[in-house]
């Protein structure tokens, strides 16, 4: 099972060399959300990416040697923990914008090709894209199936700026795609809707209604956090197997609330916060094939601290 929406997403910061440093101050008005860098020396490309490139994103902690009740236990014996507290944490981390996820590189430097400059950092997980000029599109077919870049294309035409920042946009998403892959791999796809259709739909709708540029999975029936145009949302998402166990667990804390859950006329935030104002935190309902969801602006960030 392949998953079409990853569990969260965010520009990964990117890094544009070519020896042209005219062009390479073109790079910073791109359209993109990325946080971008650029530099005209390759060596100095290698030490700055080296020095400042993205971790591998891990949101499991390896508890081998400790009991814990919301285990897993892979192939290998170990027992790795998972809770949403760890996309909290991830949510929380200002300096993942700061790291390097991304090399866009030209081929043609005096001092290193870009094919070189990709073979230097090619065990480190980073988005590599070689912009070829008069470089061999055939050469170019060989470095992409050995895996030294993950895409070419061809510099200088009209379509140059469209197909890269398209081409950066598809990329990433196929990176944060894997990392939920491997989740669901270790997880016996306990997260399916991560590759269900309908509710890929009414994700990515949303995201481009709202011009939402990163997205975090905020527990296990499909409630998002997202942020786009310096403002920030809270999808939640629930089938009616959820709403039913919501409503069996916490019948005690309004009926009048809970009843119009079982309606289908409210659906309730993503977890309960400690106000005893609760009404606040239940949302008139929509649905969308087998789903019920409300997408709203988010105004108590406080649900967002870790350990809540």
């Amino acid at each position: 099972m392949k998953p079409i929406i990853p569990m969260f997403y965010y520009p990964l910061k990117a890094l544009f060399v070519d020896d042209d440093k005219e062009l390479l101050k073109a790079y910073h008005y791109l359209d993109l959300p990325n946080n971008v860098s650029v530099e005209h020396n390759p060596n100095q490309a290698v030490q700055e990416i080296l020095n400042n490139v993205s971790k591998n994103i891990c949101v499991f902690n390896d508890i081998t040697e400790k009991s814990h009740t919301d285990s897993l236990t892979t192939n290998q014996e170990a027992i790795l923990s998972f809770t949403f507290a760890s996309i909290k944490e991830l949510i929380c981390d200002q300096d993942k914008y700061n790291k390097y996820g991304i090399l866009v590189t030209d081929y043609q430097m005096g001092i290193m090709n870009g094919i070189k400059l990709c073979e230097h950092i090619g065990e480190l997980d980073i988005i590599k894209i070689l912009l070829t000029g008069e470089y061999n599109p055939l050469n170019a077919v060989s470095a992409l199936n050995n895996n030294t870049i993950d895409y070419f294309l061809q510099k200088g035409k009209p379509t140059t700026t469209n197909e890269l920042i398209e081409s950066i946009r598809e990329l990433q998403l196929k990176y944060f795609k894997n990392i939920a892959q491997n989740f669901l791999n270790m997880t016996d796809n306990k997260l399916s809707f991560l590759a269900d259709k309908a509710f890929a739909r009414l994700v990515n709708d949303l995201i481009k209604e709202n011009n939402i540029t990163e997205y975090y999975l905020l527990n296990n029936t499909g409630c998002f956090l997202m942020m786009g145009d310096g403002n920030i949302f809270v999808l939640n998402i629930f089938t009616d197997i959820d709403l039913d166990i919501f409503c069996d667990m916490y019948s005690h804390i309004a009926t009048d609330l809970t009843r119009s859950v079982r309606l289908r006329q409210l659906v309730p935030n993503f977890e309960l916060p400690s106000s005893q104002n609760l009404t606040e935190y239940f949302y008139p309902c929509k649905k969308f094939g087998k789903y019920y969801f409300n997408f709203s602006e988010l105004k108590n960030l406080n649900i967002l601290k870790v350990g809540k």
